[in-house]
């Protein structure tokens, strides 16, 4: 018996700590990308994303206005989110929801010059 309570306990622990760290993903991309690098911009903010095998594979900020580390670390997390859940419609950090969403918004620019037409 107190083994079985064990296991419950243990894997009700293991999904709340999961569903801490894992990428909450509101919706997949569903529109077909051209590999490549595109530079894509909005507000201060500018980016560059690479699409390989039609997903988004990477996102370097090329200029920003804030040099300071916790900006680093937003677009880090902001831009994690985005490969991870292939979409765009993720969500904004707490507390910085203006710079999370230029950073959202400079690589949809960049993704709308790299949706294939055909």
């Amino acid at each position: 018996m107190y083994m079985t309570k064990l296991i419950i306990f243990l894997l009700g622990a293991c999904s709340i700590v999961f569903s801490i760290f894992a990428f909450d993903c509101n919706n997949n991309l569903d529109i077909k990308l051209i590999d490549g690098t595109y530079q894509g911009s909005f507000s201060s903010v500018v980016v560059l994303v690479t699409v390989k095998d039609e997903k988004v594979e990477g996102i370097k900020i090329i200029s920003h206005t804030t040099n300071s580390n916790k900006y680093e670390n937003l677009v880090s997390r902001v831009s994690n989110e985005i490969i991870a859940c292939q979409s765009t419609n993720v969500d904004a950090v707490s507390g910085a929801t203006i710079s999370s969403e230029n950073v959202i918004k400079a690589v949809e620019d960049a993704l709308t010059k790299a949706i294939d037409s055909n």
